[in-house]
């Protein structure tokens, strides 16, 4: 008797797990990278209606919200049509800074539409009490190839970064090529996703980082371009 209660508890909790996941796909993209697929129009009953939206942020962490990503300094999720939103990550180890991603944790919210008040509507899943909770995705169940790519050449390789010195004192000196001087957002992120720096409308090919408060350790600067590619270099101070 006491083994049947038990197996009748895990089959719940297993459809309370499957319907968090409803709204969410991962799919391997035919160039390279991997997509996150989320249909607004099964966002937590509690929330927003968000499938008219042109774009989303897409706040995340891997291996169970590691590294976090803030929306603002990462990928965005497109509107395909008909509330369909696909975030596009080229390389997850460099985007999140870990040498094995396993696991793509992540929520959305209105931020790549409406930056002043970007979480007035989230998108979130819904587990079996009706409760919003966060998205996830395991890696090892992304195993289908995508019916569309979304892929871009990387930024980090068209920006061809150099920075020196890397280990640097006080003072590194990253250089890029930018020979369009395109502006782009810059953000300066500690090893477990905290923002610490933002530079806005960076252009010319140079930027100085000055060592200042920073403690000995690794970061993480990206580029963000005005179409919401991110390019990412490493920092590591001494």
């Amino acid at each position: 008797m006491n083994r049947f209660y038990i197996l009748i508890a895990l089959l719940f909790t297993g459809f309370g797990l499957s319907a968090q996941q409803e709204a969410v796909s991962g799919c391997n993209d035919p160039n390279g990278g991997i997509q996150i697929r989320f249909n607004a129009a099964d966002n937590c009953s509690a929330l927003a209606d968000l499938t008219e939206f042109t774009a989303l942020g897409f706040h995340s962490g891997a291996n169970g919200w590691m590294n976090v990503v803030e929306w603002s300094a990462g990928a965005t999720a497109e509107n395909q049509g008909e509330g369909l939103f696909v975030v596009y990550i080229a390389d997850p180890e460099a985007y999140y800074g870990l040498d094995n991603v396993t696991r793509f944790d992540f929520v959305f919210n209105q931020g790549a539409t409406a930056p002043a008040d970007p979480w007035s509507a989230e998108g979130k899943g819904e587990d079996a009490d009706g409760n919003c909770v966060d998205f996830f995705v395991e890696r090892a169940d992304i195993t289908e190839t995508c019916d569309f790519t979304v892929s871009t050449i990387e930024l980090a390789e068209e920006l061809n970064f150099r920075v020196s010195p890397n280990p640097f004192g006080e003072l590194a000196l990253v250089e890029f090529a930018n020979p369009q001087n395109d502006a782009f957002q810059v953000v300066l992120n500690s090893i477990d996703g905290q923002e610490l720096r933002r530079w806005n409308n960076v252009r010319g090919e140079q930027l100085r980082i000055e060592k200042g408060n920073l403690t000995p350790g690794y970061y993480s600067l990206r580029f963000i371009s005005a179409d919401g590619r991110v390019g990412a270099t490493k920092l590591i101070v001494k």
